[in-house]
């Protein structure tokens, strides 16, 4: 880029030559701007530091300052996750909800809800509280869901145990999180004992009949779920995250609109925070969340073959 100033009739007249495989003419002109404002600057002040001079117009400022930087949007931030649901399950009752990629139904949002509340009144007469923690393990999948949705319907929050953990790990956390409940599919069961009264899930997912649900009685500021960090450097340390906060992330976004016709792949583990658009960017939106089996999501092949069928 070159700068040529030749001076004429007692004024400065300036042309700009540059590459333009390297600069757009936008860019170029954006440039000669900043220059402008420096010897504007300058000459209304000369005596100016040149670190008070600025390089961006006001204009230019006051639009990176404000307007690129206007992202907030209005979610529901007092509510919590299951009364979003809830509210989905009314617009989309017969919408599916969980697509099964294992062979078996796919659940609508209807089914889910009964299955859920079914599951959430039996904790609490278990006698959960609200930031109460209940553990979790099992494989993605139908199972998986009606168990976080009960936990939270119930006032609780979850603790997803990744099922490849070591058995003392799984105790460790249960016991650090004074989890009394934890529920699991059968053939994990013996990883959690005996460190919680351990529920079978599939006892709830072939239950059938309606529910008459659970009395919410938790906010959006009791806790959601807890997930634990990988414990390299040590102990590892159980994050607490909030219903807002999830909400925040899955409703009303500006970076991406989900809706009913959508389907979106439950790609990350569930004790990883990258699940948490999966399951509620589709669930609190009324889209289907695919789900897919671990080893089908880590093969290359299968996986594209999931995307393109589902």
């Amino acid at each position: 880029m070159t700068w040529i100033a030749e001076e004429s009739d007692n004024q400065l007249n300036f042309s700009i030559e540059y590459d333009s495989a390297l600069f757009k003419r936008e860019t170029v002109c954006r440039f000669a701007n900043y220059y402008k404002s420096v010897v504007n600057s300058l000459l209304t002040i000369p005596d100016a530091h040149i670190e008070a001079v600025s390089l961006i117009p006001e204009e230019e400022r006051l639009c990176i300052l404000y307007r690129f930087n206007g992202t907030a949007t209005d979610f529901p931030r007092h509510s919590t996750i299951d009364r979003l649901f809830r509210e989905t399950v009314e617009k989309n009752p017969h919408q599916v909800a969980v697509v099964n990629c294992d062979g078996g139904e796919n659940v609508s949002y209807s089914h889910l809800d009964n299955l859920s509340d079914n599951l959430a009144l039996r904790i609490q007469r278990f006698g959960a509280n609200p930031d109460s923690i209940v553990g979790l393990l099992a494989d993605r999948g139908i199972e998986m869901i009606v168990g976080i949705l009960g936990i939270l319907k119930a006032g609780c929050a979850y603790l997803p145990l990744d099922i490849h953990f070591p058995p003392k790990r799984i105790q460790y956390m249960i016991r650090d999180c004074s989890a009394r409940l934890a529920l699991s599919q059968r053939r994990y069961a013996h990883l959690v004992s005996p460190g919680a009264v351990t529920w079978e899930l599939e006892e709830f997912c072939s239950a059938g009949g309606q529910s008459a649900g659970t009395a919410p009685i938790h906010e959006a500021d009791n806790l959601c779920y807890v997930i634990f960090t990988s414990g390299t450097t040590g102990i590892p340390k159980g994050n607490l995250t909030q219903h807002a906060n999830v909400v925040r992330v899955a409703r009303n976004t500006n970076y991406l609109n989900v809706n009913s016709r959508d389907r979106l792949l439950q790609l990350s583990n569930y004790a990883f925070d990258g699940s948490v658009f999966d399951i509620y960017g589709a669930l609190l939106n009324g889209a289907a969340l695919v789900s897919i089996a671990e080893n089908d999501a880590k093969a290359v092949d299968r996986l594209a073959a999931v995307i393109r069928s589902r």
